[in-house]
């Protein structure tokens, strides 16, 4: 999954050298988490890393340092591949939509996508928010190539790629089988994109 500013912190990738940073850079209330972060920059070989402290109103502070993959200064709008570090973002969504009365954790997914056909129209029509939540939707590990291997801005949105499950055998019912798969956050992106009408990186 993708995110088009990184604000999370580590989302690293491989580096031959870390530039020192001026002292000035880390003075302040966050110096002792620049300097951790730094020191684990060094440590993972990370050619370049952005972060921020978020509080309920945007970021609090922010950094960025190092290049990206073709050696290009990072920024706080260069684009990471988050992996499996969107799927707590996404539930973290998922709960504040909650919390605030608009979506609930038992809903069918089908009320908010209707396109969603994994498994045939009963079984789909069975999955709810927590299923998907748990990773007990019945979509099997094998899947998760099928709708979230895409990279590049030519990828089709989250609910563009719920086509993919339609074919799919799913495990069990909704509810009785367990199988780690990164499909079930593709749906709940999906899901959160619905319920706010904006593009998931805007969704909030």
């Amino acid at each position: 999954m993708h995110s088009r500013s990184a604000v999370l912190l580590a989302l690293l990738t491989l580096l031959l050298c870390v530039p020192p940073v001026p002292a000035s850079a880390t003075a302040g209330p966050y110096a002792e988490i620049d300097a951790y972060v730094r020191d684990r920059m060094r440590a993972t070989h990370s050619p370049g890393l952005s972060y921020a402290v978020v509080g309920r109103d945007g970021p609090l502070h922010q950094r960025t340092w190092g290049t990206d993959g073709r050696g290009e200064r990072v920024t706080p709008r260069t684009p990471f591949l988050w992996g499996s570090i969107a799927k707590p973002v996404t539930a973290t969504a998922v709960m504040t939509l909650v919390q605030a009365g608009r979506l609930r954790l038992d809903d069918p997914v089908t009320d908010r996508l209707p396109g969603f056909r994994f498994g045939g129209p009963a079984h789909a029509a069975k999955v709810t928010i927590r299923h998907l939540l748990e990773q007990t939707a019945g979509i099997p590990a094998s899947a998760t190539s099928r709708v979230t291997d895409c990279h590049g801005s030519g990828c089709p949105g989250a609910a563009g790629r719920l086509g993919a499950l339609d074919g799919v055998e799913p495990l069990g019912p909704p509810g009785t089988k367990y199988a780690y798969t990164s499909a079930n956050y593709l749906v709940l992106t999906a899901v959160v994109e619905s319920v706010t009408g904006r593009p998931f990186d805007r969704a909030h």
